[in-house]
């Protein structure tokens, strides 16, 4: 999207055709384990680092996703702006028809609070267990087919991949 910032850009690499638009940001960003703070004594510096370096990582996160939704929200306007000074119709749609959509999916958004937790403490490292492995993609399986922004994106593909209906009445045989 920060590419293709400006029209001239975007009618030169781009097609005027292009009407939806979907980023899918998957966060498997974990949780630090905030157990020492009961503890009476703090029993080395990774328990220091751990917390001095988990709320910044949390706010950048967070931060992120608000410069992409309104990125994608930026781009799916001018791509509106490009269609429209191309012509008024394209290919049976109003220029402006151009409409985006932001999914999340990811740890974070597991309705199940103990299995979130669980999940987001598992032990980043270069090896998982089978076990951890085939929940996360299930997880994210679920997620796919469940997410409510995805179903609408997929319901406006469906409706636009239907042929075009014609008038009432229009070709009918006349008695």
């Amino acid at each position: 999207m920060i590419v293709f910032d400006n029209p001239a850009v975007i009618r030169a690499r781009l097609s005027n055709r292009i009407r939806r638009l979907l980023l899918i940001s998957v966060d498997g960003q974990g949780q630090i384990d905030d157990s020492w703070a009961q503890q009476r004594m703090v029993t080395g510096l990774g328990q220091i680092l751990n917390a001095t370096t988990g709320t910044p990582m949390n706010q950048y996160n967070f931060e992120t996703e608000l410069l992409a939704r309104d990125e994608l929200h930026q781009f799916a306007h001018t791509m509106a702006q490009v269609r429209c000074a191309t012509a008024r119709t394209i290919d049976g749609h109003p220029c402006d028809d151009v409409r985006s959509y932001y999914v999340r999916l990811g740890l974070g958004v597991i309705p199940d609070i103990e299995r979130r937790r669980r999940l987001q403490l598992t032990p980043t490292s270069l090896t998982l267990p089978k076990e951890t492995i085939d929940e996360l993609i299930a997880l994210g399986e679920s997620q796919t087919r469940e997410s409510p922004d995805l179903g609408r994106f997929r319901d406006e593909l469906n409706e636009d991949a239907r042929p075009p209906r014609r008038a009432r009445n229009a070709g009918a045989a006349r008695p």
